[in-house]
């Protein structure tokens, strides 16, 4: 009888498949994977119902073969089988099929033979283990990387009542019209040069997602539903956009940054805004979070190419501490990367763990990486000891403000 991944385990359901991975590693015959991609679903199709329904499906099989499912924080499915005819995996994957059968990831174009929803992988294969191995690493490292920027969320939100059935036409409604200009703030990144002497790299525009909240559904706490929180950030994407697209913050001085998703960079919208950004391209560095890029990296890739053939500039948000030992970032071949700052650096006193976030950080360019939430004097010693020279956080925001301050004395007494 199989077993069911369990979330219990640290490091969820990601740690038990490379787990299991690492059991059938000497002998791995008989053995293949099926990686259902739902986290490729609208927004609206990754309900957590949705989900359930789509779990159910695979009950039979699990319990009557020696098959593992494995049910991923980033709402995808794997199915590990050992000696199952791979025909009886047919109904469960059609059931999911038909479940979200209105979903665009199941429209395939004319002469169009990938399958976007599933992919397989024959295990006894050197080449198929290996290359499904990374994949789990990967699906591991974002996870991590999700994990963190929900405790972030969490952390700088108040808790509050459910989205339930009751208030999300209202929220959803208010979400549409809510002008979001004035919640607009903005977070330097500067580059600490010899001496010490700092200067700008860009500033980052984001928006107040605490205070939006409270503009649009006060006492509800909008970050308990994953599904409902990535609808927020494609409205938001939409509406900054448009901000962005005026002349006045694209002939801005310094260069600017912007967190959107994947499927907005794709999207109609960001076209449009690319007709007004025009020449200053090259000016933008458009985030993209490690969490959605490994949700689809053939879409991020040809996002990625896209953007800096047009001249824009891309940067790899979300990057955790221990993401840093499971894969190189260097591979995404980003212009920038940000690896955020946090108590895993200041107790990591491992020579071997040091060394190789050194290599790390010389394999993506000291130019190019960027060390993120850094709140404290120690962050930048330890980065710079890395060879880190690009830095972002409160400890940076007071930095640049002195910079100002000083600047502009120079210029009165000029």
């Amino acid at each position: 009888m199989a077993e069911r991944g369990s979330n219990q385990a640290a490091g969820g359901d990601e740690a038990m498949l490379i787990e299991r991975l690492r059991k059938i590693a000497d002998d791995p015959r008989d053995h293949f994977a099926a990686h259902l991609h739902l986290s490729r679903l609208r927004a609206g199709n990754r309900q957590p119902r949705f989900l359930e329904i789509a779990k159910r499906a695979f009950d039979q099989l699990t319990i009557n073969t020696q098959s593992t499912l494995f049910a991923l924080g980033n709402c995808d499915l794997v199915l590990v089988c050992n000696k199952v005819p791979i025909d009886q995996t047919d109904e469960p994957i059609e059931k999911v099929r038909g479940l979200f059968r209105e979903d665009p990831l199941m429209q395939s174009g004319e002469g169009d033979m990938e399958d976007r929803f599933v992919s397989w992988y024959d295990l006894a294969s050197k080449d198929d283990f290996d290359r499904f191995y990374a994949t789990a690493e990967q699906l591991l490292a974002a996870q991590v990387a999700a994990a963190r920027r929900a405790e972030a969320v969490q952390s700088a939100s108040a808790k509050g009542a459910p989205v339930t059935s009751t208030n999300l036409g209202e929220i959803e409604r208010k979400l549409k019209a809510v002008r979001i200009s004035d919640l607009i703030r903005e977070q330097p990144a500067v580059q600490v040069g010899a001496g010490g002497k700092a200067s700008m790299l860009f500033r980052e525009n984001y928006v107040a997602m605490a205070d939006l909240r409270d503009r649009i559904a006060p006492g509800v706490n909008l970050f308990s539903s994953p599904w409902l929180f990535q609808y927020l950030t494609e409205v938001i994407d939409r509406k900054l956009l448009a901000l962005l697209a005026q002349r006045e913050r694209l002939t801005e001085r310094h260069a600017i940054s912007v967190n959107m998703n994947v499927a907005t960079v794709l999207g109609r919208d960001f076209q449009e805004f690319h007709q007004n950004a025009g020449k200053n391209a090259n000016r933008i560095v458009i985030e993209m979070q490690i969490i959605d890029i490994f949700a689809d990296m053939n879409a991020f890739a040809f996002a990625r190419e896209g953007l800096q053939k047009r001249g824009y500039r891309v940067l790899v948000d979300g990057i955790t501490p221990l993401a840093l030992y499971f894969f190189d970032p260097s591979l995404l071949k980003a212009d920038y990367f940000k690896i955020t700052w946090g108590p895993e650096f200041q107790s990591d006193t491992q020579d071997s763990r040091i060394v190789a976030a050194r290599e790390t950080v010389a394999r993506a360019g000291k130019d190019q990486v960027i060390l993120a939430r850094v709140d404290t004097e120690q962050a930048i010693r330890w980065g710079l000891n890395l060879g880190v020279t690009r830095f972002q956080g409160h400890f940076i925001d007071r930095l640049a403000m002195a910079l100002a301050a000083k600047a502009a004395a120079g210029a009165a007494t000029g």
